[in-house]
């Protein structure tokens, strides 16, 4: 009994020691390493400013939105059509010179139901062409070839630029350096010593053009000739980059 006793003592002392020490420890921690920070972190005074960077830029790309719609009671055969008039299109745009990879297609069939939604009476293929073209004059051509297939419905024509991350990049470089600049000055002006640059954000709106021509479809179709060649201005789009930048004050 008297061992055992002993060995109890000798535990809860090896036991309060371990934890003595573990609170020391953590109170060494906090006092001299975490509460420090914090409070560096907390205390720590910043200076923020912004710049922007516009320029205009001429949209370089064509988009051409077309599409059409079939409807059949026999989905091969309404397949069948609506692949003919893509493949029509597709060869004649390639003859024309667009690259491959300007132009894009999809095709959906969906079923048409009767009036109670329970039995099916046909399908309604769904097809949509999309072409692209650094070559504004190909445009009337390609509204023409489109026509000529079956797609009627001309969703619309609108410009944008081919390479538009360039732009931004350019826009973003241009906006910090001025940013830097403009820090620089009121750091001056102000006697404010900065530190280092703890944050860079950026910000901005992409604008485009665009030139509806819905009309042209409707026109098209009523002419016997083809209709007159027309006059695609993409004008100018001025793009903007705002940045912030985020200065430790010493």
């Amino acid at each position: 009994m008297k061992d055992l006793i002993l060995q109890v003592v000798r535990f809860t002392s090896k036991l309060t020691v371990f934890y003595l020490f573990l609170f020391l420890f953590g109170s060494f921690l906090f006092y001299f390493m975490i509460k420090p920070a914090y409070t560096s972190i907390v205390n720590q005074q910043t200076f923020s400013v912004d710049a922007v960077a516009k320029a205009k830029y001429t949209p370089d790309e064509a988009v051409v939105s077309t599409g059409s719609v079939k409807e059949g009671s026999d989905i091969t055969v309404l397949k069948k059509d609506a692949d003919n008039d893509m493949e029509g299109a597709t060869a004649a745009l390639l003859e024309m010179g667009i690259p491959q990879e300007k132009i894009s297609s999809n095709l959906s069939i969906e079923p048409k139901y009767d009036k109670d939604y329970l039995n099916i009476v046909g399908y309604k293929a769904n097809s949509t062409l999309t072409v692209k073209t650094n070559d504004f004059t190909q445009i009337d051509g390609i509204l023409e070839i489109v026509l000529a297939n079956n797609f009627n419905r001309i969703s619309g024509v609108y410009f944008t630029f081919e390479d538009p991350v360039a732009i931004r990049e350019s826009l973003r470089a241009e906006a910090i350096e001025t940013a830097k600049a403009k820090a620089a000055t009121i750091a001056s002006e102000s006697g404010l010593r900065l530190g280092k640059l703890l944050n860079v954000t950026e910000g901005g709106y992409y604008p485009m053009n665009n030139y509806r021509v819905n009309s042209y479809a409707e026109d098209a179709m009523l002419q016997s000739e083809p209709a007159q060649s027309q006059s695609y201005n993409p004008g100018q789009t001025e793009m903007e980059m705002t940045v912030y930048l985020v200065y430790e004050v010493l």
